[in-house]
């Protein structure tokens, strides 16, 4: 059985502060809304700085593991801070500051009481996609595009081809002759890079490539018996699916014939090409793919990016073909891709995510 070491609420976080967003509790007297001051006797401030350092980051970004510590805080308090079964804790309620035993629970257990009393379905950040993956619609003059996602598994689960999608909307942005458009990436953490590429084909009326450069530096895995998954993964298909380009560098066989001089095919632009106003709106949770179609934008100085800065780096990634590490010892797994991949554009590594133009 899940061990009871969860904390028993969920959080928020603005300008360095820590408030109560959900309590999963029997106490009544703990409010949404409430400052977080201390987890015993530890300041909620020096929690947050410790879980960031912590948390999954591109580079010096903040925002990336902060949208994961408003997701998950009690999943991250509980690997990093400490794994107790209750804790004492100082709230801040109508400038006065109480304090509180909480006892904590286990995940099945706060499920229960976040459906049951808040109607929320508390799962992973990974577990999948609340909105529809794709919208469209027009507001007066303005044609507004809600992609929180570029998963191609989840936008067919939904019954959508997004090539179809995306010609549609933009055939009848050109009948409506609207010349505004917002691409709203709010939450949008990755999934396939094909689908970001298809939008800014209808938004660029030049070829484009993804990637300067996408290898990886070797076609074999160490000390496999600490790697998940499958034996003929492991030994066989890693080398049949990668091809020698030289001594440090392998890439995709499926890749290699569209390559030249280490350079992805490119993508022609799609009909009709939109030519007005593109707004774009960001936060921490635009990574990966999603992180990618940003770097286009950039790059081209296609559109303005509004909201907080993503939480994706818009020059270099680390990912695809993944494995499963298992350390031996403690049992901690921990993803490790192996493709380095270099984003075509001209601006060199911020070592961050893109900083919007307008907060």
């Amino acid at each position: 059985a899940t061990a009871a070491i969860h904390l028993p609420f969920d959080i928020f976080t603005s300008n360095d502060r820590v408030f109560i967003l959900r309590n999963f509790t029997n106490n009544k007297n703990i409010k949404e809304g409430d400052e977080l001051i201390s987890i015993d006797g530890v300041g909620a401030k020096e929690i947050l700085d410790e879980l960031i350092q912590s948390a999954n980051k591109d580079g010096y970004n903040h925002t990336f593991p902060l949208v994961l510590i408003n997701q998950d805080f009690s999943e991250y308090f509980v690997n990093v801070i400490a794994a107790k079964p209750k804790y004492t804790i100082k709230l801040k309620q109508n400038n006065e500051i109480a304090e509180y035993e909480i006892q904590c629970k286990t995940i099945e257990e706060i499920r229960t009481i976040a459906k049951r009393k808040y109607q929320f379905d508390k799962l992973p950040w990974y577990g999948g996609i609340e909105n529809p993956p794709l919208e469209y619609e027009v507001l007066d003059k303005t044609a507004l595009l809600r992609l929180p996602t570029f998963s191609i598994y989840n936008i067919k689960d939904t019954g959508i081809d997004y090539k179809t999608f995306f010609k549609n909307a933009f055939a009848d942005i050109n009948q409506k002759n609207i010349q505004s458009l917002i691409i709203d990436l709010r939450g949008n953490g990755g999934g396939h890079a094909d689908v970001g590429l298809e939008l800014f084909s209808y938004l660029h009326d030049e070829p484009i490539r993804l990637f300067k450069d996408m290898h990886v530096i070797t076609r074999k895995i160490p000390n496999k018996r600490y790697y998940s998954g499958s034996t003929f993964w492991q030994r066989f298909a890693l080398k049949l699916a990668l091809k020698k380009i030289d001594e440090t560098k392998f890439v995709p066989r499926i890749w290699a014939a569209k390559m030249n001089k280490l350079t992805l095919v490119e993508k022609e632009p799609s009909a009709p090409i939109f030519q007005g106003d593109v707004y774009v709106l960001i936060d921490g949770w635009v990574f990966s793919a999603s992180a990618m179609f940003s770097a286009l934008i950039k790059n081209t100085n296609r559109g303005t990016f509004i909201g907080e800065e993503t939480g994706g780096n818009p020059k270099i990634q680390i990912g695809d073909f993944e494995q499963m590490l298992i350390l031996p010892n403690s049992g901690l797994r921990m993803r490790i891709p192996l493709f380095y991949e270099e984003m075509d554009v001209d601006f060199p590594n911020p070592k961050r995510g893109i900083v919007p133009d307008i907060h």
